[in-house]
């Protein structure tokens, strides 16, 4: 096998400085054909002015939309067509743009970003066009009371210092910002000197390092930005702000103000970070949640205050806020939450923690950066963030130094910052209750006719994952990757149990039972399950759908016997505790009352009740109903777990630095004695006769911006027409920027910050969706546009040009999908759950290929006949 990488993402970086100012880190990567390719611009919400507020971020859109080597839509396209990923994205400090390819493909991203570094270009009637996609950004997060009580304690914790206003800036300023406007900007922060590229994969050091002279040493130098004036005065006083709009559940907020990045307190407000709210990740989609063996965890969600609770420490390029945030149990005031948060906050100020508490909180760290190391995308955004702000070189020095903390040292930072005079404290209180019921919305007749990822098996490729397969004598199926390549070890399984084996009656029993099994399982308690798995820096969780009870696992390679050890405990022997069962009641019922507050979550639940018969499992919300889950019991769940979990139907795909023999013995000896005679099974029945009202208006006066969600009864994913329709969906909806939806909805017209489709991968017929988040004056004309997409997808074949880009896109993205020991654990899980072939990797790119214009064009029309099709709207808006 290959030799793992190291687990150090500061270590074998080539740093260089070009004559212009630009600073580059480039690092090799030889863990998968896959490069990544970052541009670091020290610009943010930081760098602007009253006035000009989100000015930022709305160049991070504008310099997507063309330059002078990149016609309008082909930055999207020439990446999409590759089967890469691109994005962009606006902080407080900075600005950054990065594009992951397929290794052979590094050049692209260079010429990209040396092109848009000078020459983008600005037309007004694209700055006319992005800003009402900018004001619909802004309205979506208005829609959200968490973003509007995190806006107020901002702009309440600081007074002077811009970080005080939210990236996306105030209203009122995206209505008046110019063309010039954001032009100055550009031309003010988008020079060399004031850029850091971060170059990391699969390529020789010294071939991206020429790539990079080529390309950006022709770029002259310019003078530096102006620099940040304002500073921020100490606090004095405790500082709160109260929010009061309608809505569903109780929000508290706390910040404390703590030191910028890199000063020499921060390491023990790391570890107080950490104790209070478990280690947090390293790098871009790398690590895992390990809060629930935390303090705050277990005083206000194990306490039955809060439904949720969270931590995190935000140090900038200055002075930032510690953010305490926690959503309020149903039935809680806030301010008895609020009060049980200070005291953990007070307990550690006053009291030093106990070293082993120390000492735990320091592995969870060092897990977290062993994770961070598992993909390129993950170190490139680490090695980014540290260089821009304090030097790539710190990634290293803040694991040391968190290391060589003493309990004192945390309470005296503790004691330092998490003081009352140092602190904003936010309360958004609802002003009326959330609806008992999903009422329905207004219905009336209709007025016009999230992605399926393929999953990967073995093959002869050696770049793609060899996979061995076992079978236990109860049935149970196991998949094993040995990798190298990185020092986490993944566990993804499933049973075939969900929501299909419920009533209309007992909806919400699957989920119910899932939400219950780690919180009391085979002789310990919830809280020594969290401890034993949390103290490695592991983590285990499971989750449930329709049909499935999902589950996963993540730690070192050294803890695997542990983590299959608590997972057969947690899916065998769950004891339902009927205090848990109540505080798991709880969390669910206050989670149903805020997705009844939320357009986005009700359009998608009146969708599916629109779209499928009574009865049907795939109309009911997985979560269940506020009656329903009211009146479920502890014996109700110990009763379906009894009649509907067995091996028979349990796939265990396991990736990792083990031999495949050491994990079947492992496996055999956690699971291989797990004998359950006759367990429920299930058929998804058809969806039933075409929806009676086909479109569902839900007012929401209250909130900001519409959601609409269009959908039709497609196919299962084990249809042969599957891999048509998933390249049709990708030129609808996917390709590029968001397909044909986005480039017409909001690309061209404006309408819409997200407009998109997605085909839900089902064993019965899921539902082809087309989604977009619009104003409410734009609703008509947004269905209208949609619907005239669809429509031009099932009566014209796709032009040979944007067929090639998808099946090239599909192709192409099998090794980004690969990249990661999660991705190739979920992919080589799907292709046994599909029953797809283990030589489904081998066959996909036939697959794709064979698929004809004619065929995409054939499969479209039967997927998305008007008569099986609903449409769901929901929002401020009043037909």
């Amino acid at each position: 096998m290959p030799k793992r990488t190291s687990t150090a993402i500061a270590d074998k970086v080539q740093r260089i400085v070009l004559d212009n100012g630009l600073r580059v880190l480039i690092k090799e990567i030889h863990a998968a054909p896959v490069v990544t390719f970052w541009a670091w611009y020290g610009v943010g919400s930081r760098n602007e002015l009253p006035g000009i507020t989100g000015v930022s971020h709305w160049v991070e859109h504008m310099l997507f939309k063309g330059t002078d080597g990149f016609a309008k839509g082909e930055i999207m396209r020439q990446v999409s067509r590759l089967g890469g990923y691109l994005n962009g994205f606006t902080s407080e400090d900075h600005t950054v743009y990065l594009e992951t390819l397929p290794r052979e493909h590094l050049e692209l991203a260079a010429r990209i970003e040396s092109d848009r570094m000078v020459n983008a270009r600005f037309s007004p009637d694209d700055v006319g066009a992005e800003r009402t996609v900018i004001l619909s950004e802004r309205s979506m997060s208005e829609n959200d009371p968490g973003f509007l009580l995190y806006e107020e304690v901002q702009a309440a914790a600081f007074r002077v210092h811009p970080y005080r206003w939210h990236v996306l800036g105030w209203r009122s300023d995206l209505e008046s910002i110019t063309r010039d406007d954001l032009y100055h900007h550009y031309r003010t922060y988008y020079t060399p000197g004031n850029c850091i590229l971060v170059l990391a994969g699969d390529f020789a050091a010294a071939e991206a390092a020429e790539l990079v002279h080529r390309y950006f040493d022709p770029i002259a130098a310019a003078p530096e930005p102006p620099a940040l004036r304002g500073q921020e005065p100490s606090q004095s006083g405790e500082r709160r702000v109260s929010l009061r709009k309608p809505g569903a559940a109780a929000r508290v907020q706390l910040a404390y103000h703590v030191p910028e990045i890199g000063h020499p307190d921060l390491p023990a407000l790391i570890a107080c970070d950490a104790i209070l709210g478990g280690a947090k990740p390293v790098g871009f989609g790398s690590g895992v949640y390990l809060g629930r063996s935390s303090r705050l965890y277990r005083a206000l969600v194990e306490g039955g205050l809060a439904s949720s609770i969270g931590c995190y420490l935000a140090p900038g390029i200055d002075p930032g806020l510690f953010h305490f945030r926690m959503m309020v149990r149903d039935g809680v005031s806030p301010q008895d939450a609020e009060c049980r948060a200070l005291e953990e906050v007070e307990r550690l100020r006053a009291e030093a923690p106990e070293p082993a508490e120390l000492a735990k909180a320091i592995r969870q760290m060092r897990a977290q950066y062993a994770y961070g190391a598992s993909g390129v995308s993950s170190q490139a955004s680490a090695l980014g963030y540290y260089e821009s702000t304090v030097g790539y070189r710190y990634l290293t020095a803040v694991l040391d130094a968190v290391a060589a903390l003493t309990p004192d040292d945390v309470r005296a930072a503790a004691e330092k910052y998490l003081r009352a005079d140092n602190r904003t404290v936010g309360v958004f209180e609802p002003t009326a209750p959330a609806p008992e019921t999903r009422a329905p919305g207004k219905e009336v007749a209709m007025l016009y006719s999230v992605i399926d990822r393929p999953a990967f098996a073995t093959g002869g490729d050696p770049a793609l994952p060899r996979v061995q397969e076992s079978f236990l004598d109860n049935g149970a199926r196991l998949l094993v990757n040995e990798s190298k390549h990185s020092p986490a070890i993944v566990v993804r399984g499933s049973l075939k149990v969900g929501g299909a084996l419920e009533t209309d009656d007992t909806a919400g029993l699957a989920n119910f039972t899932a939400t219950t099994l780690r919180r009391g399982a085979g002789g310990r308690s919830r809280d020594e399950i969290a401890d034993v798995v949390e103290s490695v820096g592991g983590q285990i969780g499971c989750w449930c759908s329709s049909e499935r009870v999902s589950f996963a696992a993540k730690g070192l390679e050294a803890d695997l016997p542990l983590l299959l050890e608590i997972l057969s405990d947690c899916l065998r022997a769950p004891t339902f505790p009927s205090d848990q069962v109540e505080l798991a009641r709880n969390e669910i019922i206050t989670g149903i009352k805020d997705e009844l507050d939320d357009p986005h979550a009700m359009a998608e639940h009146d969708l599916h009740e629109l779209a499928y018969a009574p009865g049907h499992p795939y109309r009911r919300h997985i979560s269940g109903t506020l009656e329903t889950v009211s009146r479920l019991s502890a014996e109700d769940l110990a009763e379906f777990h009894r009649r509907c979990y067995g091996p028979q139907t349990m796939i265990v795909a396991v990736v990792g630095d083990k031999r495949a023999r050491e994990v079947l013995e492992l496996v055999e000896r956690s699971f291989g004695d797990w004998a359950v005679p006759g367990v429920a099974d299930f058929e998804i029945a058809p969806p039933g006769d075409p929806p009676n009202v086909a479109r569902r208006i839900r007012t929401m006066k209250h909130k900001s911006q519409v959601d609409i969600a269009l959908g039709y009864r497609a196919i299962s994913r084990t249809d042969d027409d599957f891999t048509a329709l998933n390249l049709a969906d990708n030129i609808l909806g996917r390709l590029g920027l968001m397909g044909r939806l986005g480039k017409t909805v909001r690309d061209d017209q404006g309408l819409a910050y997200y407009a998109g489709s997605s085909v839900e991968a089902c064993l019965g017929r899921g539902l082809w969706k087309l989604r977009a988040g619009v104003s409410p004056a734009h609703v008509e004309r947004a269905l209208e546009s949609v619907c005239r997409e669809i429509n031009r997808l099932r009566s014209e074949p796709p032009p040979a040009d944007e067929l090639a880009d998808a099946k090239s896109n599909q192709i192409g993205g099998l090794a980004l999908r690969l990249e990661t020991n999660e991705g190739v654990a979920d992919a080589i899980h799907d292709v046994a759950y599909w029953d797809l072939g283990l030589d489904y990797l081998a066959r996909y790119r036939s697959l794709v290929e064979a698929v004809t214009a004619e065929h995409v064009m054939e499969v479209a029309a039967r997927c998305s006949d008007p008569r099986e099709s609903a449409v769901a709207v929901a929002g401020p808006y009043e037909d």
